[in-house]
């Protein structure tokens, strides 16, 4: 599966929590996380700032 189909597959039939969805055009593809950081598929480091808000799913 290339990337691109996973981030329409996403937008299709996930709903992320406090996210404008008829605002939103691309969603970071999330591929590994280190501590507090999540790391993207272009290697851009996020701040996972509601790391225990929702759910604990990258490796907290």
């Amino acid at each position: 599966m290339n990337n691109l189909y996973a981030v329409m597959k996403n937008q299709n039939y996930l709903w992320h929590p406090n996210t404008q969805m008829l605002e939103w055009t691309k969603f970071p593809k999330i591929v590994r996380g280190e501590g507090m950081w999540l790391i993207d598929d272009d290697g851009n480091k996020l701040l996972d700032g509601v790391a225990s808000m929702w759910c604990n799913v990258w490796g907290h």
